[in-house]
């Protein structure tokens, strides 16, 4: 139930990575709903997204829950439509979807893991925020967007997880 500091009722939110693997997407999910939002779940993980849902409707809100690639512009534009169909607005978006690579030093990273960290942990980012920005434009009522960093962004070299690395150092400047 909201405490009044921090009321979402009537808000509708979007959580990428948000399935209930006890991760920050999921908990973040939780939170929102908790406070009155809306909650759209997508993650690669079906199920998980379903979970997540599931434990939103619970408490009493609505939830979409959607497998989403969110790598992929097509997969991101056709969430973005379901959600215009199941909620006609969009006030917060929390980019939270990340892919972490096998650790390794730079000079034995594939170009395949760093296309795929990068795609995920950053250019989803920006797929994301540009079809809720169009949403939030075009609704005329602004909203809120947040890109989930990491301190894995300050130092890449020597801890085995360069792309992550510059894409959340990149995505929280």
């Amino acid at each position: 139930m909201p405490n009044g500091l921090f009321d979402l009722q009537d808000k509708v939110a979007i959580v990428t990575g948000a399935g209930a693997n006890g991760g920050l997407g999921h908990t973040l999910a939780i939170g929102l709903a908790g406070q009155g939002a809306d909650v759209a779940v997508l993650d690669l993980d079906e199920q998980g997204a379903q979970t997540s849902a599931q434990q939103i409707r619970a408490l009493g809100r609505k939830s979409l829950s959607v497998r989403c690639d969110v790598s992929k512009p097509d997969e991101v534009e056709c969430f973005f439509l379901q959600v215009d169909r199941a909620f006609g607005k969009i006030d917060i978006l929390i980019n939270n979807a990340y892919s972490f690579p096998s650790r390794v030093h730079p000079d034995e990273l594939t170009l395949e893991a760093w296309g795929k960290t990068i795609a995920v942990s950053l250019t989803a980012y920006f797929l994301c925020a540009q079809q809720a920005i169009r949403r939030m434009l075009k609704h005329g009522t602004g909203g809120s967007i947040v890109n989930i960093g990491s301190i894995a962004g300050v130092s890449a070299l020597g801890r085995g997880n360069l792309p992550y690395s510059v894409a959340k150092g990149v995505s929280t400047n």
